[in-house]
């Protein structure tokens, strides 16, 4: 999820650098150049939250440096998709949800919170599909169920326990209509025995009916 807010955070950070080092500081240059190296090894290190206290700390040294501004919403995009990335380790679907909508909200649209938010969106279309899959109730619907889950994880290349979790189930399609196929044999048997013994009640019926006629 962080690629794209990373490499924004490098390019709007070089333009902080550049502008900063242009102008006269109120403070020597050489805290500016600490904050900065500060910053630099905290995103290293993905440690957005101390980042985002540096980069508050320089905008207190450059009110009006508006790249700092858009930088600071960087980081804190980048907290929040952090957590979100959490949340989902701990299999809080939802809570992941709420930190990426919460971002949405108060920083804005950019990129990549909507492509966070559209993959939370397809993780809880597949977690329907993972119950569905878990208790078929059809052959025909469980083989159905597979093949839209295997088509929806594409967007997950990296995650192999999507696919594991479909490979054991494939063994399922077969056994379910296995059962089925029992399941309607036994139905047409038992069809056939009672409309046997229903012919053969009415021809009893019609045999008694003629002997009283010849009477």
């Amino acid at each position: 999820m962080m690629k794209s807010l990373l490499f924004l955070a490098t390019a709007f950070f070089s333009c902080v650098f550049f502008c900063a080092c242009s102008k006269p500081a109120p403070e020597p240059p050489r805290v500016r150049t600490e904050l900065i190296l500060e910053i630099f090894d905290s995103l290293q290190r993905k440690d957005y939250k101390n980042a985002l206290a540096k980069i508050e700390r320089l905008k207190e040294l450059d009110p009006t440096n508006v790249f700092l501004s858009e930088f600071e919403h960087i980081e804190r995009a980048n907290i929040r998709i952090q957590e979100a990335e959490q949340a989902l380790l701990r299999n809080n679907r939802k809570q992941a949800e709420e930190a990426i909508q919460d971002a949405i909200r108060v920083i804005g649209p950019l990129p990549p919170l909507l492509t966070a938010a559209n993959e939370i969106a397809a993780l809880a279309e597949l977690e329907v599909l993972a119950e569905q899959i878990a208790a078929p109730t059809t052959s025909a619907s469980l083989e159905k169920n597979l093949k839209e889950f295997n088509r929806k994880i594409t967007r997950f290349k990296t995650n192999a326990t999507f696919r594991e979790f479909t490979r054991k189930r494939i063994p399922v399609v077969k056994k379910l209509r296995e059962r089925e196929d029992k399941i309607t044999l036994n139905d047409l048997t038992i069809d056939m025995r009672l409309s046997g013994e229903k012919e053969k009640s009415l021809w009893n019926t019609m045999e008694s009916q003629k002997r009283i006629e010849q009477k």
